[in-house]
């Protein structure tokens, strides 16, 4: 991992501006706290069992939280530009992680300590329900999945990834995108063999 000096953050801001307006010197202050850092393609940004000690926006690329057991990788979940994340379990308990982290293309991301996040929240509320609104936001989509693992079969859940993130067809291999469905790359092949029929039918 590599850190230099921030790009230009006007589009961080206009991605902060969803949430809540920031004056210039809210958003300057705000901008001190995060660093540019690169991965390079399979790097980790964290690793089962370190402590999460930081959050992550990702400005450019792709990152991987996923979980090996019994010597099998299982994906948990994908996130591409635009997205935050964190291990909140880690952080809040203090307590190792018990997921990894890493980049499935070359990727580019913003991040800051929590330390620091608690310093911009004391200082400036705003900064405090823009981390809230993030976290609710978060939470949602981890539960939207969760549910969709549970009440949706393998096809469902493909069509719905088709609708919802059809870029991870075109960037991700085949195998992690089976593994992110919770099923083999056979049965992945078998379902788009028999989505193609469909559509040419």
């Amino acid at each position: 991992m590599t850190t230099r000096a921030n790009p230009n953050l006007s589009f961080f801001r206009d991605h902060l501006s969803q949430f809540v307006n920031l004056t210039d010197e809210e958003f300057n202050d705000a901008s001190q706290v995060f660093h540019y850092k690169t991965l390079k393609k399979r790097d980790h940004w964290l690793v089962e069992g370190e402590i999460c000690k930081e959050v992550v926006f990702i400005i450019k690329g792709c990152l991987r939280y996923y979980q090996t057991k019994d010597g099998v990788e299982k994906t948990t979940e994908i996130f591409f530009e635009n997205r935050w994340f964190t291990d909140f379990q880690s952080w809040l308990t203090k307590q190792p992680i018990i997921f990894s982290v890493d980049a499935l293309e070359d990727t580019e991301m913003l991040t800051v300590t929590f330390k620091d996040l608690d310093m911009l929240y004391a200082k400036y509320p705003k900064c405090e329900r823009i981390g809230r609104l993030i976290a609710e936001n978060t939470i949602i989509l981890l539960c939207d999945r969760f549910n969709s693992l549970l009440t949706h079969t393998p096809f469902e859940r493909y069509l719905k990834l088709l609708e919802e993130q059809p870029e991870i067809l075109d960037r991700i291999p085949q195998y992690y995108v089976a593994s992110y469905l919770g099923i083999e790359p056979e049965s992945l092949s078998r379902i788009r063999r028999k989505l193609l029929v469909r559509q040419e039918a």
